[in-house]
């Protein structure tokens, strides 16, 4: 801006200028946004994970078909990886590289086999996406929104913690999810993992685990008692003993909750337990002391595959309680048990439908010898015997109880990682539909994106020169109408009434100039100002670039 030039135009040209040096300018920005909306502003590419063949394209041996590719001639499982790489593989481990200035508590991220993703013009969002203003509709299923943390959810649903409306975040303590240990749909796991997805690290271990990817719903389960395998476990080892006790909740409230489904087998199946083998000092009938191994633990839940009712048991090695649901599990409910004070319940939940079994807690006095150090079984007894156990998903464990009809919600979205249905990445101008079923219909035709509306954000930035004239400048003008010519002289020579201290100009326009007196920019008063004689004047010059 060095350079400028301020001229003064008494109605028509005037001739007067003023240097402005750099410190009369000024450069202001602010966000502008514009609203885009049709089926012409977004681009759609299918991303799809091909489980047998990671190199595909790339390895000669590797046929690739047309249905590789998706309509605009991308290869589908190029376009999975991209997104893959970009946003989801480091997440955890490098949240700010994927996403910048996030909180990962309120931003949950699953890239499972199938994934839709839509890509918005830059020429039409400019630097990024503006919050909030994204909205995808699908046809026959509705409309997905950016709900200000980054994910897309339904404009009418509250976002949910591991599937629980209103759980604070803090309050979860672990949970157990497929999707963070393969996306490689089929595999069979032998595996440890330190998992370190939540607030506390734990150790897990998979023992014959298939990592299931059934068309109902389209999520993701663990395979306990496949084809394959007739037994298998999943063994939970809490990382400290600061933790293992947590997860004892001695006289404390909790939640645990789970979904499962079971085969016609006939075998009670253990769902889970946090069961040990200790030894205690008995007396006999004589008055002799001896030992004896006994189990203690604070909960155990079974299934009873003939009544398909759920057990609850806790035992402190002398007595055990044990309670039955008096409902019927229904497959992949919603299935609670909770804490609250003296008072047990299980609650399952599926669709809309509520049942709860309430009984109290008769073993409060002996609640500390329930507790013990060993590992939690999810889906297996501690012998590794998975029963009539199929698939288990989404097993979470709370620190605090929750009203039981909260159940409700993670009945709509049990094993649904998926309270919220994708991500919005604003900056690059992509939304990521990573929910199972509607990435898997939209991929192959049977639903499509019927309109996307966005707002882009353009920084534009405001110059501002002042320009302050003493008295006395800016009194003079060079219009030719002040002119008469002087045919005795034969020049031009000023109107008399020009020439005296009464003449005093009027300014109409402002003009700014560059070093080369290119004229820039016209600013032009609302009326006419004749600068005053005593003191200073500032014209103050805005523009948008």
């Amino acid at each position: 801006m060095e350079g400028f030039f301020l001229q003064a135009y008494l109605y028509t040209m005037a001739g007067i200028f003023k240097n402005l040096d750099q410190s009369d300018v000024r450069l202001t920005p602010f966000r502008a946004y514009k609203r885009f909306s049709g089926i012409d502003a977004f681009t759609t590419y299918s991303a799809v994970l091909d489980v047998k063949a990671e190199d595909l394209g790339n390895n000669p041996l590797v046929p690739v078909s047309g249905s590789d590719f998706t309509t605009n001639y991308k290869l589908k499982n190029s376009v999975w990886h991209s997104i893959d790489s970009q946003f989801y593989r480091f997440y955890y481990t490098n949240a700010k590289a994927s996403f910048g200035q996030l909180n990962h508590t309120q931003h949950p991220r699953y890239l499972h086999k199938d994934a839709h993703v839509i890509s918005l013009p830059q020429s039409n969002f400019g630097e990024e996406v503006e919050r909030t203003t994204l909205e995808v509709s699908i046809l026959n299923y509705g409309t997905l929104t950016d709900d200000s943390y980054g994910n897309l959810v339904l404009p009418s649903a509250s976002r949910y913690v591991a599937g629980t409306q209103g759980m604070p975040i803090e309050n979860l303590i672990f949970s157990l999810k497929p999707t963070n240990y393969t996306r490689q749909f089929g595999s069979v796991l032998n595996d440890t993992f330190e998992y370190n997805y939540d607030m506390y690290q734990s150790t897990v271990q998979l023992n014959n685990v298939q990592i299931g990817y059934p068309l109902t719903g389209y999520h993701t389960v663990f395979q306990l008692n496949n084809s394959t395998y007739d037994t298998s476990s999943i063994v939970i080892t809490p990382n400290g003993e600061k933790l293992n006790d947590l997860f004892n909740f001695q006289n404390k409230d909790f939640a645990i909750t789970l979904a499962f489904s079971t085969s016609s087998n006939s075998t009670a199946s253990i769902l889970l337990e946090k069961k040990a083998n200790q030894e205690i000092i008995k007396i006999d009938e004589n008055g002799n002391t001896y030992k004896q191994a006994v189990f203690r633990y604070p909960y155990r839940l079974t299934h009873l595959s003939g009544s398909n009712k759920i057990q609850f048991q806790k035992s402190d090695g002398y007595t055990t309680l044990t309670v039955t649901s008096s409902f019927a599990y229904i497959n992949q409910a919603a299935l609670t048990l909770m804490r609250s004070g003296s008072t047990y319940i299980i609650a399952q939940a599926s669709a809309s439908v509520l049942a709860t079994t309430t009984f109290t807690d008769t073993m409060q006095s002996s609640e500390a010898y329930c507790v013990n150090a060993c590992n939690i079984f999810v889906g297996s007894d501690e012998y590794g015997n998975s029963g009539s156990v199929v698939n288990i998903e989404d097993v979470a464990f709370y620190s605090t109880a929750f009203n039981p009809s909260e159940s409700l919600n993670l009945a709509a979205y049990h094993n649904n990682p998926y309270a919220t249905f994708g991500m919005v990445a604003r900056k690059q101008g992509l939304a990521v539909i990573t929910y199972p079923q509607y990435a898997y219909d939209l991929n192959t035709g049977a639903k499509t994106i019927g309109q996307v509306e966005y707002r882009g954000t353009t920084t534009i930035y405001e110059n501002e020169a002042s320009c302050t004239i003493s008295p006395g400048e800016f009194g003079f003008s060079n219009n030719p109408t002040l002119h008469y010519y002087n045919s005795e002289r034969n020049r031009y020579e000023l109107q008399n009434f020009a020439t005296g201290s009464d003449f005093r100009p009027y300014v109409s326009r402002v003009g700014l100039y560059n070093d080369s007196n290119d004229l820039l920019v016209i600013g032009t008063l609302s009326h006419p100002i004749q600068p005053p004689q005593n003191v200073d004047t500032t014209f103050i010059i805005r523009y948008d670039m």
